[in-house]
């Protein structure tokens, strides 16, 4: 039987790290650019969005603000 290896870098007691961590990742994928022809731009865009909806979700956990649920990049 297979285990998945634990991310270290997602154990942390600060929900607000694991936002930008995530953030950061969704950045780094977007940053790739299309590599080949199978990677679709679209797929490109959608890594750019979450990486910013994620950022700005993981100031509002700093912040101690609610977090709305939504993707709505404007209204965060």
């Amino acid at each position: 039987m297979l285990r998945r290896q634990k991310d270290v870098s997602f154990m942390s007691d600060e929900p607000w790290k694991m936002w930008l961590q995530r953030a950061k990742s969704n950045l780094t994928r977007a940053g790739f650019g299309r590599q080949t022809q199978d990677i679709l731009y679209e797929d490109l865009c959608f890594d750019a969005q979450q990486s910013s909806e994620k950022a700005l979700k993981g100031v509002m956990v700093l912040l101690g603000s609610d977090i709305p649920r939504t993707h709505f990049i404007g209204y965060l």
